[in-house]
């Protein structure tokens, strides 16, 4: 991350706790944790019941963000659901280009994170003997983009058979999609967007909400 949009946290966790003052008290409604993934069950929480469907959330940011809230998601994916967290509220204060970028640099993160765990939790079960070595060097490295898709995808991929044809391809097309709406708000972050193309706040609601949606869509696979 740039120094430059790494000063911009303190100023954006102050709008945000400012911004809550103001708010109502969120509703108390949560989600009965989902089903862990069989060939890792034993290294995750039991679930006993699945969770609701989105028909009982007014909206479907809702529900995500009540999904990896979740005790049994938040205690497998602590820092994914931590930093998806901080996305989502500071998507609320990014009022300018800047903070547009620092809301997608958390989106990105969060899915990095995400990765991390997912890997952690399944490779020792389905994956390359080397996993601890993998991790570290990924780590090392900071994630890129394309360690991140590759991550994921290869968690899913060792976990083919047991989830099917059809569910493998929806969620590499959702992770393509992702990928898309990242390189978009990265190109802005790193000036290789093309002259007049603009940053926008929708821009940075749609990766937010597609972050969360890629890791709640990966984790109810293995359900």
């Amino acid at each position: 991350m740039s120094r430059s949009f790494a000063t911009l946290e303190p100023q954006l966790e102050g709008e945000i706790a400012i911004r809550r003052r103001h708010e109502p008290a969120a509703g108390s409604q949560r989600l009965e944790p989902g089903a862990a993934p069989r060939a890792a069950a034993a290294a995750l929480s039991p679930a006993p019941q699945a969770p609701p469907g989105v028909g009982e959330f007014e909206r479907i940011e809702d529900y995500l963000r009540s999904y990896l809230e979740d005790e049994r998601f938040r205690s497998t994916h602590p820092l994914a659901c931590g930093r998806w967290i901080v996305s989502w509220e500071m998507l609320w204060c990014a009022d300018s280009r800047a903070k547009v970028i620092a809301v997608g640099q958390r989106a990105r993160e969060a899915m990095q994170a995400f990765d991390a765990s997912l890997l952690e939790a399944c490779a020792p079960l389905a994956m390359d003997p080397q996993w601890p070595e993998l991790l570290t060097e990924r780590v090392r490295r900071g994630g890129t983009l394309e360690d991140t898709i590759a991550g994921v995808a290869g968690v899913v991929g060792a976990y083919g058979e047991q989830l099917g044809e059809e569910r493998c391809a929806l969620l590499g097309r959702l992770l393509e999609h992702w990928r898309a709406l990242a390189e978009n708000v990265q190109r802005h972050e790193h000036a290789w967007c093309p002259a007049g193309e603009r940053l926008r706040w929708e821009d940075g609601r749609r990766l937010v909400l597609f972050t969360a949606l890629v890791m709640v869509e990966v984790d109810r696979g293995f359900a």
